[in-house]
Parts: C-alpha cells; sequence; structure tokens
C-alpha cells in the first residue's frame, strides 16, 4: 500500500511537473509574442518619428523659400525708395535753380532808355534766362509726373510690404507650430 501511495505520489508529480512544463511552454510561447509586438510598435514608431520629421523639413523648406522670396522683394523695395528719393532730390535741385532764376527776373532794374545796346543786351540776356526757365519748368513738370508715378509705386510697395509682414508672421506662426 505504501508503494500505491508512492506511486501515486508520484504519478501526481509527474502530472504537476508536466503542468508546470506546458505553462512554461506557453509562457516562452507568450513572451516571444509579446517581444515580436513590442519590436513591431518599435518599428512603427520609428517610421512615425521619420514622417514627422519628413514633413518638419518640408515645412523648413517651404519657410526657407518664403523668407528668400521675402527678401528678395524687399531689396526690390529698398532699391525703388533709392530711386524715389534720387528723384525727389533732383526735384528740389530744380526748385532751387528756378526759384534763383526768379529772383534774378525779379531783380531786372529799370533801364535808361538812352542807351539802347544796353537795353538790347538785357533783353537778349533776359530771353535766354527766359527760354532756360521754361526748359527748367518743362523738366520740373517732367519729374513732377515722375515723383507721380514714384509716390504710386511708393504705394504699391507699402501696400506689398503690409501683405510681406503678414506672410512673415504667418511663416514665423507656421514654424511655430512645426517646433
Amino acid at each position: 500500500m505504501r508503494i500505491m501511495i508512492i506511486i501515486n505520489s508520484f504519478d501526481q508529480c509527474i502530472k504537476i511537473l508536466s503542468k508546470q512544463m506546458d505553462s512554461k511552454n506557453e509562457f516562452i510561447k507568450y513572451k516571444g509574442l509579446y517581444e515580436r509586438e513590442c519590436l513591431q510598435i518599435k518599428e512603427l514608431n520609428q517610421v512615425n518619428q521619420i514622417n514627422k520629421l519628413d514633413k518638419y523639413l518640408q515645412k523648413e523648406i517651404k519657410f526657407q523659400r518664403e523668407l528668400k522670396n521675402y527678401w528678395l522683394k524687399l531689396n526690390n523695395q529698398v532699391i525703388i525708395l533709392l530711386m524715389v528719393s534720387a528723384k525727389i532730390n533732383e526735384i528740389n535741385s530744380l526748385k532751387t535753380q528756378i526759384t534763383k532764376q526768379e529772383s534774378i527776373v525779379k531783380q531786372v532794374k529799370v533801364i535808361d532808355s538812352s542807351n539802347p545796346t544796353d537795353l538790347r543786351l538785357l533783353l537778349e540776356d533776359l530771353k535766354k534766362k527766359l527760354d532756360k526757365f521754361q526748359q527748367d519748368q518743362s523738366n520740373l513738370e517732367k519729374l513732377k509726373k515722375e515723383l507721380e508715378a514714384m509716390n504710386s509705386l511708393n504705394s504699391d510697395l507699402h501696400i506689398s510690404k503690409k501683405c510681406l509682414d503678414n506672410q512673415q508672421n504667418d511663416i514665423k506662426k507656421l514654424y511655430q507650430q512645426i517646433k
């Protein structure tokens, strides 16, 4: 009977060991599945990070292009403003010359009619000065028209600058969103 008990105990030990081995095999199986899942998740995370980096780089490239265009437009505006400034200086110079000529004309003195040669020379001199004055007046009118055109251009540039400033602000916001 003792032998039977020992055999039964031994059978039970074998069953318990068998169950433990089955559990260990299942554990190894699930551990392998878990590790495989972890690797797949890690690979997916890397792919997602690469996609995010790619999107960031695309936005950065777009930002750099827009920034370059902004600087080109800004340089063009500076050049146009310099041209406008030069034209304004030229107009002011002509105005000064005209003012001087007008003062000369006003300073003409009453000439003694007893000396017709002086009168003739004075009239010729005045005629030359009048011709020069009319030519300067014509140039001034042309410059005024150019100034009006430049002012119109300047107004357009001001509007463009506002648009560019708005674009720059949008780019900055986009850049902040990218970060």
